[in-house]
C-alpha cells in the first residue's frame, strides 16, 4: 500500500465492510494520514464522497483509540480539513452542499456548528427548504446555541416555505403535536401539499414530505446550482405536490424533472 488513496479506492470504497482500520497506522503516521487525506481533497472533486467517507469512518467508526482519534480529529483541523469542507457548503452541486452538512454534522463537534449555522443563515434558509431542514438536524445533534432562534424565526414567519422546513424537521424528531398544529393553523401548507383536497390527511402529508425529501436526494446529486431563490425552489415545489402521483411512479431523471415542469432559470427570471 503506497497510499491512503490507493487503499479507498482499491479496497475500502468497493469492499471494505468494518471499521478495522488501525491497521494503517502501520503504514502511515496519523500526521501523514491527515495530510493525504487534505491533498487529495484538494485536488480530486470526482471521489469528494469518498474521500469524505473514510476521513469520517476512521474518526467515528474504527478500531483507533480514543487518544489515537483525538490526535487524528486535531490533526485534521490543524490542517485546515474543514476549512475545505466550509467552502464544499458553498459549491454548485447540491449533492455536495447536502453530504457537507451531514459529513460536519456526522464529526459531532459542537465548535464546527458555526459552519452550520454560517451556511444557513447565508444561504440554506434564504433559497433551499431542504438544506436548510438538514442543516437543522446537524446544528440539533451538534446542540447548536442558535438552533432555538432558528425554530422561532420559522415559526413568525407567515411563508409557506417557512412552515414546510418546520413539518420536516418535526415530522423527524419526537415533535407530533408541534407538526399537528402547524397543520391546523395553517390552511394554506394543507392546501399546497395536498392542493385536490380541503381536509388535513395526516397519514397522506407524511407521506408526501417524505417522499419529496426522497425526491429531492434522488436528484441532487445531478443537479446544478438551480436554485439561487426561494420563489423559484418553491414553484418546483409546487409542481412537484400537484403532480405527485406522476413523481413517485418511477425514478424520473433530471433532464425530464425539467422538462415535466417546464423550468429554466431564463423563464423564472422573466
Amino acid at each position: 500500500m503506497t497510499s491512503i488513496k490507493e487503499f479507498v479506492l482499491d479496497t475500502y470504497s468497493r469492499t471494505w465492510d468494518n471499521k478495522n482500520l488501525r491497521f494503517l497506522l502501520g503504514n502511515f503516521t496519523i500526521n501523514e494520514i491527515a495530510a493525504q487525506i487534505i491533498d487529495w481533497l484538494k485536488s480530486d472533486e470526482e471521489n469528494y464522497y469518498d474521500i469524505t467517507l473514510f476521513a469520517r469512518d476512521l474518526y467515528i467508526g474504527s478500531d483507533l483509540t480514543e487518544n489515537e482519534r483525538h490526535r487524528y480529529y486535531n490533526e485534521l483541523v490543524r490542517q485546515g480539513f474543514f476549512e475545505i469542507l466550509n467552502e464544499r457548503l458553498y459549491s454548485d452541486s447540491l449533492g455536495n452542499k447536502s453530504w457537507t452538512v451531514y459529513t460536519i454534522g456526522k464529526f459531532g463537534h459542537p465548535e464546527n456548528a458555526v459552519l452550520l449555522e454560517a451556511a444557513y443563515e447565508k444561504e440554506f434558509s434564504i433559497t433551499n427548504p431542504i438544506l436548510a431542514i438538514k442543516c437543522l438536524f446537524e446544528l440539533s445533534f451538534l446542540e447548536s446555541k442558535k438552533i432555538t432562534r432558528y425554530i422561532n424565526t420559522l415559526k413568525d414567519e407567515t411563508s409557506i416555505s417557512s412552515k414546510i422546513i418546520l413539518l420536516c424537521y418535526y415530522f423527524h424528531g419526537p415533535y407530533e403535536k408541534e407538526f399537528k398544529n402547524i397543520l391546523k393553523n395553517n390552511k394554506e401548507v394543507v392546501k399546497f401539499i395536498l392542493p385536490s383536497s380541503d381536509k388535513i390527511d395526516l397519514d397522506e402529508i407524511e407521506t408526501r414530505l417524505v417522499n419529496f425529501e426522497i425526491f429531492f436526494d434522488r436528484l441532487e446529486y445531478n443537479l446544478e446550482n438551480q436554485f439561487r431563490s426561494m420563489d423559484i425552489f418553491m414553484k418546483i415545489a409546487a409542481k412537484y405536490f400537484k403532480d405527485f402521483d406522476f413523481f413517485n411512479e418511477q425514478p424520473i431523471s433530471y433532464e425530464d424533472f425539467i422538462t415535466k415542469i417546464n423550468f429554466t432559470e431564463k423563464n423564472e427570471q422573466s
